[in-house]
């Protein structure tokens, strides 16, 4: 955890001390580099989060202890993974440029993307704790998690791959029905 706090305070400290320049600092480089991890990083946290829910579900209707220990493991390697997703997905966004509506999924990817990490790493914490409190809590968390991970997606894909309409379109006919 320590590491992962210095790591994030020295990209904070290079990503202000490059941006006083026009050269490309070893900073500058190093921080591209580690921006690049972020698309194949990003698939980690989503998945295991997304299980550790489905395996939540199952260990409620079964009562398996399978289910609970799974649960256990992936939403702690979840918390562990996303420390370094966000981190460099904001190494990754640095000084991207966007425009209209692309601007608005930017700033959303990235409040989602942080809410995301902050409820990851409260639902590994609170998975330990077996009082009817922390169970309750935990499972209000990953609820959630859950969906705000999967809006990061969102935002994030449509970033990548275009707007992501939720919906499929109408077919002609249909949408000459409505007027």
């Amino acid at each position: 955890m320590r590491q992962s706090i210095n790591f994030f305070l020295y990209l904070l400290f290079t990503a202000v001390l490059t941006s006083f320049t026009n050269e490309v600092s070893y900073s500058e480089r190093f921080i591209n580099w580690a921006g690049n991890w972020h698309p194949i990083l990003l698939h980690f946290p989503i998945a295991l989060i997304v299980t550790t829910g489905i395996c939540e579900i199952l260990y409620f209707i079964f009562r398996r202890p399978f289910y609970d220990h799974a649960a256990q493991f992936m939403i702690i390697a979840a918390a562990g993974f996303i420390i370094p997703t966000v981190l460099t997905g904001f190494a990754y966004g640095l000084g991207m440029q966007y425009q209209g509506w692309m601007e608005d999924y930017f700033w959303w990817h990235r409040f989602f993307a942080l809410f995301s990490a902050l409820l990851a790493i409260a639902c590994a914490i609170l998975k330990g704790f077996k009082t009817l409190g922390c169970r309750i809590s935990y499972y209000v968390c990953l609820l959630i998690v859950f969906f705000t991970v999967n809006i990061t997606g969102y935002f994030g894909g449509s970033l990548t791959f275009g707007r992501a309409d939720l919906f499929p379109p109408l077919p002609e006919r249909v949408l000459q029905m409505r007027m």
